[in-house]
């Protein structure tokens, strides 16, 4: 029989608490202002954004990060200035109201923070400062007046999205891609912020309910299959490939630096197929029993590459009508990637999962005592829930191991916001 490890135990709060006291009052109280945990969910919505856009410098994307952690913070301390009268009722134990930190102090340490942020956030260009001064925007709005209007939540919501998008336009551009994407962090925030508006005197039960509902909605969003992302960014319009671009592609490199009429050496192209790429199997091997010299070893001029290219173009819109190419069976897309969508990865699985396993719980005891503390607790699990969100939003967009760098932040996060409440 194992003795219990009592002193083990012991030991260890004593090491916490030794810990704790080497922290001084004022810097804890600054930490609580800030809400220090809830700060480890933000720069994952640069990451995010960043992979979803093709990725950045490293650089560019920490400087995003620290712009968009500063705001974060400038938010919070913002939000506890604006709420100190009614704070000092329903919480006095907060910085403000308990006088730990003067109001003055928090003010003017929400206006510094939202200068640095946007400083960084120049830093990076003029598209991010752009973003980045919408963000400010949004949660000084939020803060000063849209809180307790019904517009709360969607500003809230708006704020974090344009923070995915700062994190996107740190690579210049803003694809579509990372608008969906930023769509499932807004919906999250909405969510989080109608079940915040209750984590003091608790709610009905609907409340809960419907925020479990929505929680797993998101999850089920995030098991979606996905075309491949190379497709979507080299299409445009109908998928179909011009003449022009098939002449291209079928002529020599080289080609089109000559002059008409002059001789030009015989060309391979890969494994002696004609440029059937964009045809049904069908089409794609009529096409290639035409033009023999298209066998290996066979000899082309550029005249006919140039003419197969103009012939593969006009059997391309004879078969394939506008906007049915990318549908077809056995359509091929114009990278020659079959045009179908891929099964979910196991990565993408597993932040999934992650993410409803962190956010559901909560909201389940809420939903069977939606009390304040129930309340606050699925608020707490709804932060906590944004790092394995943002990590599969990454291993969508194959971001590597940035997934599971995130997916190890939500460890310290958890264990951080035992210390330090991140609501």
């Amino acid at each position: 029989m194992r003795r219990p490890r009592r002193p083990v135990a012991r030991a260890h709060r004593a090491g916490r608490d030794a810990a704790d006291r080497i922290v001084s009052p004022t810097a804890r109280a600054w930490v609580e202002l800030l809400r220090g945990p809830a700060a480890l969910t933000v720069p994952g919505d640069i990451i995010a954004g960043a992979v979803t856009a093709g990725g950045a410098p490293p650089r560019r994307i920490a400087m995003a990060a620290g712009a968009s952690v500063c705001l974060y913070w400038s938010g919070m301390a913002l939000n506890d200035w604006a709420d100190r009268e009614l704070d000092a009722v329903e919480r006095p134990e907060r910085p403000l109201p308990s006088g730990r930190i003067p109001p003055r102090a928090a003010f003017g340490a929400a206006a510094a923070l939202t200068a640095a942020g946007l400083g960084l956030a120049a830093a990076c260009g003029r598209t991010a400062a752009t973003t980045a001064t919408a963000v400010a925007a949004t949660a000084w709005a939020y803060n000063l007046g849209l809180k307790n209007t019904p517009a709360g939540p969607a500003a809230m919501a708006t704020a974090r999205s344009l923070n995915v998008l700062l994190g996107a336009a740190t690579s210049g551009d803003t694809p579509p891609t990372a608008l969906r994407r930023s769509a499932l962090a807004a919906a999250h925030t909405f969510t989080l912020t109608t079940v915040s508006r209750h984590e003091v005197g608790g709610a009905p039960r609907a409340v809960p309910l419907a925020a479990a509902a929505a929680t797993t909605t998101i999850a089920a969003a995030l098991l979606l299959p996905r075309r491949r992302e190379r497709e979507a960014r080299s299409a445009s319009g109908s998928g179909l490939t011009t003449a022009a671009s098939a002449r291209k592609r079928a002529l020599p490199r080289n080609a089109s630096r000559r002059k008409a009429g002059s001789p030009s050496r015989a060309l391979r192209l890969g494994g002696g197929t004609p440029p059937s790429d964009g045809l049904p199997a069908v089409a794609a091997r009529a096409l290639s029993r035409a033009w023999p010299e298209s066998a290996p070893g066979g000899g082309r001029s550029a005249v006919a590459a140039h003419r197969r290219g103009a012939a593969v173009a006009s059997a391309r819109r004879s078969t394939c009508p506008e906007g049915t190419l990318r549908d077809a069976p056995g359509a091929v897309s114009p990278v020659g990637a079959p045009a179908r969508s891929l099964r979910v990865t196991w990565p993408e699985a597993i932040c999934a999962v992650a993410y409803a396993a962190t956010a559901l719980p909560p909201l389940v005891r809420a939903v069977r005592e939606p009390t304040g503390g129930r309340m606050r607790q699925g608020v707490v699990g709804g932060l906590n829930a944004m790092l394995p969100l943002q990590a599969a939003l990454v291993a969508r967009a194959g971001g590597g191991l940035a997934a599971p760098a995130l997916l190890a932040t939500l460890l310290a996060a958890k264990r951080l916001s035992r210390k330090v409440t991140p609501t």
